[in-house]
């Protein structure tokens, strides 16, 4: 007997979406990803259950069953993916004055409203969304209408993703931007070809760019801020240096940071590694690495091999500080000491030696600092 084509494409997107979901359980424990194995468990679901909802029926049997609970399941679930989407899309937002509760709140509201319509419409047998009749599906009433609902979510996730841009990392920004993009041209694509499944499969599409683009780099990013972690600098700094080229690197350590939670609270202390991190990602370039080194330092590994080029950028970057600082977005202004150097590639120093140099260099500009204080 020959399979429809529906059966190879769900199969297919089943074992694609378990292949994935595997792979993300031994991944980190971050929120992300634990929003992100919850996303995709629902997905596949989904995908199981719309499987049953197109099997082709005789008789009123089991196989009819599975059938009518596939369709139920689908229309009853099918806007928990979108809540759940956000809530994935919450953990790179960094702003503290984040909307995201209301927003839940909406997504939260529709999937209630719609799940308690779909099993009124099922148990009292109103064919709101769809009905069986000579054991064939049938599209309901309001079918069009929860479809027009389901879109304009949809494009007020999309919505939602670009209006808070400005408070994702820039390594995140372009992949969850793009993510409900796709669900949306799935979507309309799944109103037209409704003879198999798009939307979901489209979805599945866009796990695995969020897996390529951001779940991979779990390993290696400082949840916190976005930067790279310990592991990524010591991975780029050992390939650098087993490479013999010539690079550069700055240490950066944030003054008075104990002073700023002691004050204003560890949450307002997270807030200023992140304005940190924003200012060191505006002033370098994507082909320099930024990590955060330990509590309160970064660590910026940089292609610069030309030391009057270095401290033109360390200038910048002071320029940008200072900017920063003028406009008083803070209740307390952001400083640092900073320590740098090139690392030539005919040098014989080791890593070890070339990091506690300019690691020597920064503590000596803040004691500098701090006397100045003082």
């Amino acid at each position: 007997m020959e399979l429809p084509a529906w059966a190879y494409l769900n199969s297919y997107t089943i074992l694609l979406a378990a292949m994935l979901l595997h792979t993300s359980l031994s991944a980190s424990r971050s929120e992300s990803n634990r929003a992100y194995l919850r996303f995709l468990i629902v997905l596949i679901s989904l995908l199981i259950m719309d499987s049953f909802s197109r099997l082709a029926v005789t008789q009123k049997d089991f196989i009819y069953c599975l059938m009518r609970a596939g369709n139920f399941y689908i229309f009853a679930v099918d806007p928990l993916g979108y809540l759940l989407a956000l809530d994935y899309l919450n953990c790179f937002i960094q702003s503290p004055h984040s909307r995201s509760n209301l927003w839940r709140s909406m997504f939260l509201g529709f999937f209630l409203v719609n799940l308690a319509a779909v099993t009124i419409s099922e148990v009292f047998h109103l064919g709101w969304f769809y009905y069986f009749e000579n054991l064939k599906y049938h599209r309901g009433t309001f079918f069009l209408l929860r479809v027009f609902f389901g879109m304009m979510f949809a494009l007020l996730f999309e919505y939602y993703a670009f209006s808070e841009r400005r408070h994702i990392q820039p390594i995140y920004r372009r992949t969850l931007i793009a993510f409900p993009a796709i669900a949306i041209l799935f979507g309309l694509m799944q109103t037209v070809f409704s003879g198999i499944q798009l939307q979901y499969n489209g979805l599945v599409f866009a796990c695995i760019m969020l897996y390529i683009h951001i779940q991979s780099n779990d390993l290696t990013t400082d949840y916190l801020t976005g930067a790279g972690n310990r592991r990524r600098l010591d991975d780029v700094l050992t390939s650098l240096i087993s490479s013999k080229v010539s690079f550069s690197a700055i240490l950066i350590d944030l003054d008075s940071f104990k002073q700023i939670n002691d004050t204003y609270g560890h949450k307002e202390g997270d807030s200023a590694l992140q304005e940190v991190y924003h200012l060191l990602s505006e002033t370098f370039g994507r082909k320099d690495t930024i990590t955060r080194f330990g509590g309160d330092e970064f660590c910026i590994v940089s292609e610069i091999n030309d030391p009057s080029q270095l401290d033109s950028k360390v200038a910048e970057l002071r320029s940008a500080v200072k900017r920063f600082n003028d406009g008083k977005k803070k209740p307390y202004p952001i400083r640092f000491s900073i320590g740098y150097a090139v690392h030539d590639s005919v040098s014989s120093e080791d890593l070890s030696t070339f990091l506690k140099r300019i690691d020597s260099l920064m503590y000596e500009e803040k004691a500098i600092h701090h006397s100045r204080r003082s």
